[in-house]
């Protein structure tokens, strides 16, 4: 396979969707952002270029590209400009004017790739398009998409060329080329498009048809119920990718303030019949969100009997040599983790068994539940189970390295957890490059955060000056303690570490992210609290 094969293959993934596009979305929604395209002339700074936002956004616009150009005009464009540029240095200019030529050679017009392309690297965040509908025709409009705007957000200027494809209830076709694309252009008030099967209330529309286009869809409350329940009666209806951009999107215009948290709780309600793994990837996601709000809460409880409802009479049989296609595999992966994860005691019971069987005997453990086996087995046992795990971080096969970091995290022992800790400021205990995935295993573990934070807050100081730890590192960890925190006790804790303790003199980014994640929290406590603990007491089989 050549470069270019290799970059159809990827492109035309539809797993691209969960991985990479809607997993940059949550962290390109924020106004602490940065663009793709921005200068760096300190070490620092330059380090700073090599994130979610040059690899996962750059790759999604791509993407985009490719979608509006055309398969076989940007796979010659792109040959061209390989050819075109060996050995030479080159800046992103010069890629669309080689793909603009081989645009206009083959006959495609409406667009101008450099006028197209600057309005999504040079700008950060995205644009959230709303679709009204009227009779015979769409109405769309765009705004910046952020999931917090405050009496200082000010985004004014952000505009961005879009392009827009769309099916209906009657045409249901989610096959949309190059050919289907209606424009909505930068600075345009809004674009109308003549359509006369478009009636103001009657079926459904769906927009951004196989998630192509780098930004969400919202809807008029109608259209939303409408698709709700075409997911309830036949959700096969609507393309898997579009199943999981529905909810991706109800979700995050919802923690907008943008739409209703009731349209993304009802849009869960027919997952429980749902077979495919990106739908129930993207929701898996969602729900890891609640989750992390919830715990602690007296929420908790309702939201993991809704958990355990969803795949309740799932297969846990996972087995060893599985030769079903990957999205089926991972599916089945997903659902052991979760059942595991909410406690389902056939869960438990298999991986505590396969988890003694290696130990005792070698017998191989599935790979695609391996490291759920090992955190569960973690989870559930004592220093034995916890030892043997960090044996297998030094001894094993390097595979099993990352397995074993996370799992160590498991523990529900503070001693254990505590001990850890301390680890990853020895070297010789935990390698270095290896000190942030340690720190983040304890850090998602519900009952050892505060353990990881404390430990973070007295030695913070010590893990940037004197242990030098990777300033990308750190703001990954800054970010995922940030996940968990929704009070203003925890801001001015946050704000402590940056302000009085984190030393001065070396930039870091990620509290400017930190921070602005904890007020997205506080915000989705304060607004959406309430609803969501009555959603859930109302849609969960109550224990008598």
């Amino acid at each position: 396979m050549n470069s270019i094969d290799m970059w159809r293959s990827v492109l035309q993934m539809d797993l691209i969707t969960t991985y990479v596009v809607q997993s940059v979305m949550e962290a390109d929604s924020l106004e602490s952002t940065v663009p793709i395209y921005r200068m760096a002339y300190t070490p620092s700074q330059i380090a700073d270029l090599f994130d979610i936002i040059t690899y996962s956004k750059g790759a999604s616009v791509i993407r985009m590209m490719w979608f509006f150009l055309g398969e076989e005009t940007f796979r010659r464009g792109l040959e061209g400009y390989l050819k075109d540029q060996m050995f030479g240095n080159v800046a992103h200019d010069d890629l669309w004017r080689a793909l603009q030529k081989q645009a206009e050679a083959d006959g495609r017009t409406g667009f101008d790739v450099k006028t197209v392309m600057d309005t999504w690297i040079m700008q950060k965040n995205f644009p959230v398009v709303t679709v009204t509908r009227h009779a015979g025709q769409l109405t769309l409009t765009q705004q910046r998409f952020l999931l917090r705007v405050d009496n200082t957000t000010n985004s004014t200027g952000y505009s961005w060329e879009i392009p827009f494809t769309y099916t209906t209830h009657q045409e249901m076709n989610f096959n949309k080329t190059s050919g289907d694309i209606d424009w909505i252009r930068v600075n345009d008030k809004e674009t109308n498009i003549i359509d006369v099967s478009i009636t103001p209330t009657d079926g459904w529309i769906i927009g951004n048809i196989q998630q192509y286009g780098y930004y969400r869809v919202h809807y008029d409350q109608a259209n939303w119920e409408a698709l709700i329940q075409q997911l309830i009666d036949d959700h096969e209806k609507i393309h898997v990718v579009n199943r999981g951009a529905l909810i991706s999107d109800a979700w995050a215009l919802a923690k907008a303030n943008l739409s209703s948290m009731e349209v993304a709780w009802d849009m869960l309600i027919y997952l429980a019949n749902e077979t495919e793994y990106i739908p129930w990837s993207v929701a898996v996601r969602e729900l890891e969100y609640v989750d992390l709000m919830l715990t602690g809460r007296a929420a908790y409880g309702n939201f993991e009997r809704f958990m355990i409802q969803q795949i309740d009479g799932r297969s846990l049989n996972v087995s060893l040599n599985d030769d079903r296609p990957v999205q089926q595999r991972s599916l089945s992966s997903l659902i052991y983790r979760l059942a595991c994860k909410h406690h389902v005691a056939e869960c438990i019971q298999r991986s505590v068994d396969m988890f003694k069987a290696w130990m005792d005997t070698g017998a191989l453990i599935p790979p695609d539940i391996k490291g759920t086996v090992m955190c569960t087995a973690v989870r559930e046992g004592g220093e034995i189970e916890w030892e043997y795990v960090y044996s297998r971080y030094h001894d094993g096969p390097v595979s099993e390295s990352s397995l074993a970091l996370a799992a160590m995290g498991c523990s529900s022992r503070p001693w254990i957890i505590s001990r850890y800790l301390e680890f990853t400021l020895q070297s010789n205990k935990i390698r270095k490059q290896d000190v942030r995935n340690a720190i983040l295993s304890v850090i998602r573990n519900p009952v050892t955060f505060y353990m990881g934070w404390k430990f973070l807050m007295i030695n913070w100081r010590r893990m940037v000056l004197d242990y030098d730890v990777n300033g990308s590192h750190l703001n990954t960890i800054l970010l995922q303690v940030a996940q968990r925190m929704y009070t203003d006790f925890e801001l001015s804790q946050m704000l402590h570490l940056k302000n009085n303790i984190h030393p001065q003199e070396v930039e870091l980014t990620g509290f400017d992210r930190a921070t602005d994640r904890i007020m997205v929290n506080m915000e989705w406590e304060n607004q959406h609290y309430e609803f969501v603990e009555e959603w859930l007491r109302t849609n969960t089989e109550q224990i008598e």
